[in-house]
């Protein structure tokens, strides 16, 4: 087994041999009951270790991105960021961020003239916002649903 050694932000493209193993994983795991396998890596020494449930997500995630022939990248994201750093992990532009950032949508502090905002606060923006999202597909869905306008 080869290993590779990662630096901050690196780009893994999937070999063929790499490709076909996660497309074997990715089909035990279709077959398995719902919700995360449970892992456990062992060191070159021989040690091992249970990987946290968490790590577990991501790999699935990564397997997944490599059973389909896509490049996998894994980088770091600092506890602080700066609005260009936050536009990008929430996908926004950075004026729309700062906009979120100027009417407390999401919690921000300036370090000199330059705002700064923590990892956490947009993680939380970003997973309320999605529920409110999900809450409004089933509000929608509800709504054609007594209207009688779905066309099955």
């Amino acid at each position: 087994m080869s290993t590779q050694t990662l630096t901050k932000t690196d780009v893994v493209t999937p070999t063929a041999t790499t490709r076909s193993a996660a497309v074997r994983v990715e089909e035990d795991l279709d077959a398995r009951t719902p919700g995360l396998p449970t892992a456990t890596l062992r060191l070159p020494n021989g040690t091992t270790h249970e990987v946290p449930e968490e790590l577990v997500g991501l790999l699935m995630t990564a397997i997944r991105i490599t059973a389909q022939g896509d490049a996998v990248a894994i980088s770091t994201v600092a506890d602080e960021l700066t609005t260009s750093e936050a536009a990008a992990l929430l996908g926004v532009s950075r004026p729309t961020m700062t906009r979120l950032v100027d009417t407390d949508q999401i919690p921000g502090h300036k370090v000199g003239s330059h705002r700064r905002v923590f990892r956490k606060d947009v993680v939380t923006f970003r997973s309320n916002q999605l529920k409110r999202q999900r809450q409004a597909a089933v509000e929608l869905m509800q709504a054609v649903d007594a209207l009688g306008l779905d066309e099955d």
